[in-house]
Order: structure tokens, then sequence, then C-alpha cells
């Protein structure tokens, strides 16, 4: 009896042990984010490895199986640019991590903080339930100083050293010391100081600015354009240790024309002697120049200056519009010839903002005279249709006949290409010739902004020589057509073939030849002769054109425009294009006729008059 007593107690006790144990509760998938890198660098792209844990909050917990896992990374509210596509997980039990990777771009300007990157996550557990969650990635960005870098101004010209002046400001939260901005142009036009330059600042607190000069180079194939210019900042955080800000971009265009403008070269040279030579310049800028200082050099070996190949000459403070002169001794050797003896002005000066720079060189012309100097004058850019020309006026001011003179013409813009030469002949003293030369640029380049050399290559005694070269800068007329299309019999009858006559008028200065028009004509019309031909037109010379158009039958009195081309060749072999030219035209009735409806009702009556007639003929 006792021992069965003692069987029932042990069971009891079992029993009793058993339910006292605490059963783990079995939850749905919960998930949980860890980045062991937080720290993303500004203005770079770069990995991002996120940690994904499938667990509960609750220790004493579980959670059930996600499968088939996929999970999907955005910048979310945040401007940091995340590049993700659909990310495949393997299955995730209770407690189950796994690592993916997504690829982050973050602004250079963006403030340090802290930012949530949401990703989405797709997931099935229990079989078939299919769920979708948004966890987030909490990632940092370091406080920091972040650089702005504007153009203050440029102050340089094309063909020489001038000054970038930069305006630098710090938009980051701390400050940024022992600062020191490098300078770069990546296009071989503009130099910046020997390659790069450097400018310091010692500290620049978040939120201030200062300004910057760095001297910059334009070459002399430099345009007027904005070309590239990098600044690349590096700085000591508060531990001291340098760091590297992303490199930003700015844009510095050079300006047209010259800061130094040569106003007047005087004086006679003669080969084998020593003259004295005056020339006359002007600070044509916008800035005031210290310490300025002329340098001529002689590019020919047989000038020289005193004996010297150089001469320089202290100018001192010199401001916008003044002029300076100053004369110097020049010798040229014995057998020089006209226009052989250039000199090379180039004026050295300090910058209002303490760099030195340099304006030039200029070229100037001092041989020994032939014939007497040669002047361009009356410059202007006409255009003519699609087409631009070119026109000048060269004079022979001096004492000697010229002979077989050819005027030559190129623009310092590479992109426009330039007509000629330009034949003249002879040049009597004081007389004087027109040239012109047709200018073809590149698309969306007005030819009217740029600068031309001409120079003069002419025989003189059987001797080859050749001007110095001058600038000219054209003025511009307003565009205007090649022709002036005039209609004559611009009238035409309602269902007929008419005879459209116009005159065609060349308003040029040039003879154009092989002269082809093209009537456009449209729906109601249509024309069995809409072309015509005119061999040659001379300037003011005119030709009566002819073309058939026909008008509908079912046409109304009205007035309309017909559309006239035409096309022509000049004598450098260019076809030339005008048009279209608006030709204004009248359709109206037959002179004395009737319309259709009126012919109708008159043809019924007949008709019925004679079946009137033959019926009392029978019936009489």
């Amino acid at each position: 009896m006792m021992k069965q007593l003692r069987v029932v107690l042990l069971a009891v006790l079992v029993a009793g042990s058993v339910l006292a144990v605490p059963v783990a509760a079995i939850e749905d998938p919960r998930f949980e984010t860890m980045v062991s890198e937080p720290q993303l660098q500004p203005g770079v792209e770069q990995s991002l490895a996120v940690t994904i844990t499938n667990d509960d909050e609750d220790p004493d917990d579980r959670v059930e199986t996600a499968s088939n896992v996929l999970v999907t990374a955005t910048g979310g509210s945040t401007p940091i640019d995340v590049h993700s596509g659909q990310r495949r997980l393997t299955d995730l039990p209770d407690g189950a991590s796994d690592t993916v990777e997504f690829t982050v771009e973050v602004p250079a300007d963006l403030p340090g903080g802290t930012y949530e990157l949401p990703i989405e996550i797709t997931y099935e557990y229990e079989g078939d339930e299919r769920e979708t969650d948004t966890i987030y990635a909490t990632v940092e960005v370091p406080e920091r100083p972040i650089f702005e870098v504007t153009e203050r101004a440029t102050d340089l010209y094309v063909g020489e050293t001038g000054v970038l002046n930069l305006s630098v400001r710090n938009n980051g939260s701390v400050p940024a010391t022992d600062a020191t901005l490098a300078v770069a142009a990546p296009n071989s036009a503009l130099t910046v100081g020997e390659g790069t330059a450097n400018a310091h600042v010692t500290e620049l607190a978040p939120g201030s600015t200062t300004e910057i000069a760095v001297p910059v180079t334009a070459s002399q194939s430099a345009v007027a354009n904005a070309y590239p210019v990098t600044v690349t900042p590096t700085y000591n955080n508060e531990n001291g240790i340098e760091r590297t800000a992303p490199s930003l971009s700015i844009g510095a265009t050079p300006k047209r024309g010259s800061r130094i403008d040569v106003r007047e070269v005087t004086g006679t040279v003669v080969a084998g002697e020593t003259n004295r030579v005056e020339v006359t310049l002007e600070n044509a800028g916008s800035t005031t120049l210290t310490e300025s200082v002329l340098h001529l050099e002689a590019v020919s070996p047989g000038l020289t200056f005193d004996g010297a190949a150089t001469t320089a000459q202290f100018l001192g403070a010199w401001a916008p519009g003044e002029t300076r002169t100053v004369s110097t001794d020049v010798t040229i050797g014995e057998g020089a010839e006209p226009g052989d003896a250039p000199i090379e002005a180039t004026v050295a000066f300090v910058h209002p903002t303490g760099l030195s720079a340099r304006a030039g060189p200029t070229t100037l012309g001092v041989g020994p005279p032939a014939g007497g100097p040669i002047e361009f004058d009356a410059v202007e850019i006409t255009h003519q249709g699609p087409g631009a020309v070119l026109s000048a006026q060269v004079t022979n001011q001096g004492e000697k006949r010229l002979e077989n003179a050819v005027a030559t013409l190129e623009s310092v813009d590479p992109t426009i290409d330039v007509g000629g030469p330009a034949t003249i002949g002879t040049l009597d003293p004081d007389e004087t010739a027109t040239i012109a030369v047709e200018l073809d640029g590149a698309p969306g380049v007005n030819p009217a902004t740029g600068a031309f050399q001409a120079q003069l290559q002419y025989d003189r005694a059987d001797q080859p020589y050749r001007s110095d070269r001058t600038t000219l800068r054209p003025a511009v007329t307003a565009p205007k057509h090649l022709f002036e299309v005039t209609p004559r019999n611009a009238t035409f009858e309602i269902d007929a073939t008419n005879e459209l006559r116009v005159t065609v008028e060349n308003e040029g200065e040039t003879q154009l030849t092989d002269l082809r028009a093209r009537l456009s004509v449209r729906e109601p019309y249509t024309s069995q002769s809409p072309t015509a031909f005119v061999e040659s037109l001379g300037p003011g010379e005119s030709a009566i054109l002819t073309f058939e158009v026909t008008t509908p039958e079912d046409g109304v009195p009205t007035t309309d425009v017909l559309s006239l081309n035409l096309t022509a060749e000049t004598p450098a072999d260019r076809t030339v294009v005008d048009g279209p030219h608006r030709v204004p035209v009248t359709i109206d009735s037959p002179s004395g006729g009737t319309s259709g409806s009126t012919a109708v009702a008159i043809g019924a009556v007949v008709v019925i008059l004679i079946l009137a007639g033959g019926w009392w003929w029978l019936n009489r």
C-alpha cells in the first residue's frame, strides 16, 4: 500500500514541475537593422553595408521564419541618393541575420547630422502569408566645413595675365582651420598661376565669407566664353588632421579686345639709320594699374633699341581711359624690307589685389615705309540672306603706286571662316578701293561680335611687300534680302490658267549668276511652271520672271499670298539662298463672265424652251 502511495505522489510532483515551466510565445517576423560603419563621406559615391536581423523585441519570445525575403533601399526624404534595386536575402529564422550592400551618393553640401534611410522589406511566413514592412538604417554625415565658391570678378583679357577674384563661404557647422584652396583650370586656354595657384585662409568660421584672388593667364587662342575653373579646399579638422573637401567648379570668362590699346605709332624709320619712334597707348580696361612698366622687344633681328633687343620704360599709376606716350630710338639694319620690323609691346603692372599681372604682347609695326601707309576704313558687315559679307575700303596714302595688291582678312575667332583673298590690282597714290569677302560662321556664332586682322600684300618696283596687320572692328547693318521681289501681274481669274509675273532686282553689291526662282504653290492652287531662271544679274539690275498658276473651279474672290525662294551663285562659287519672299495675289471673277450656278440656270432655261417649242410643233 505504501509503495502505491509513493508512486502516485511522484507522478503528481513530476506533473507539477512540468506545468511550472513557462512556454515561449511565437510571434510574426520582426526586423532590426545594424550599420557597422554608419559614417558617410560627402561628395563621393560609396558602399553602405546594412545587416538585417529577424528577432523579437522580447528576448524570451521567438519569431516565425521569414522566407523569400526581398529588400529595397531608398533615400526617402533625405538628399542622399541610394542606388539599390531589389535585393534577395537568405531565409531568416528566429535570431538569424543577413547583410546586404547598397551604393549611396552623398551631396557635397549636405549638412552634418544623422539621417534615416528607409528599407522596404517584403517576406513570407507560415507558408503563404506575405507581408511588407519598412525599417530604417541610421547613417551619419560628419559635421565639417562646407565650402561654397563663387566668381566675384574676372579681370582678364584674351592673351594676357589677369586676376580671378573669388568669394569663399563656409556653409558648414564647424570652422575651417588652416584652409588652402587649390585653384586650377583644366582647359589649356586658361592657366592659373604656374598651373595651380594656392590661396591660404587661416580660419573661416561657419557662415563667414572671405575673398581670394589668383593670377590667371588666357592664351591667344582663348575666346570670350566661360572656361571651367576647379577649386579644391583642404583644411585641418578639430584633431589637427588634414582633410580634403570635394572639388568645386566655377566659370571664368576672358574679355574681348585688349586691356592696352595702341592709339598711335609715329615716326619714320629709315633702313640703316637710327630714328625716334613715339607710341601712344591707352588703358582700355576698367582697373587702375600701378607700378606699370612698358617692355618693348624686337622680333626682327635687324632691329635694336640703342644696341639692345629690348627696352623698358616706367609708366607708374595708370587710370582707365588715360593715355601714355613713350618714345624710343629704333635702329633698323641695311636692307630691311617694309613691314619686316615688328615690335612686341608688353605692359607689366600690379593689380589692385596686389598680384603681379601682364597685358599683351601687342605687335607694333615700325618697319621702313614703302609707298606710304595703308589705311583700312569704312569696315562693316552686311547680312545678305542667311550669309554675311565683310566689306572695307583700302586707301593708298603714300606717294607711290602699288601693284598686284591683294588684301587678306582673318578672323580672330577660329569658328568664323573668311573668304578671299580680295584682289585689288593697282592702287595709285590717294586711291581708294572697296573690298568684300564672305563670312561663314559655325552654328550659333555671330560674325559681328568678333574682330578681324587685315593685311595688304603688293609689289613695288617688282619687289614684294606687305603692310602691317591692322585690327578691324566692323559695324553691323541690319539683315536684308539679296533680292527685292515686286509683283507685276498678280490678279487671277477663278477656274483659269493664269500668268504670274514678278520683278526680281539684285539689291546687293555682287554680280550673281545662275539665278533660280521657285514658286511655292499649295492647295487649292496648282502650277505647271513653278520655276524660272536668269543667267546673270548685276548689282541694281532686275529681271521679269513669269510663272503659271491654275485656280480651282470652285474658288471664290479673295486675296492670298504665295512664297518665292531664290538661289544664286557668287563670284566665289558659293551658293546663296534668299527667301521666302511673300507675293500677294488677288483671286477675282472672270471679267464680264458669269458664275457657275448662273450658267447652269441659263442652260436649264434654254433646254425648257427647246422642249416646249418641240411639243407645240408636234401638236399644232
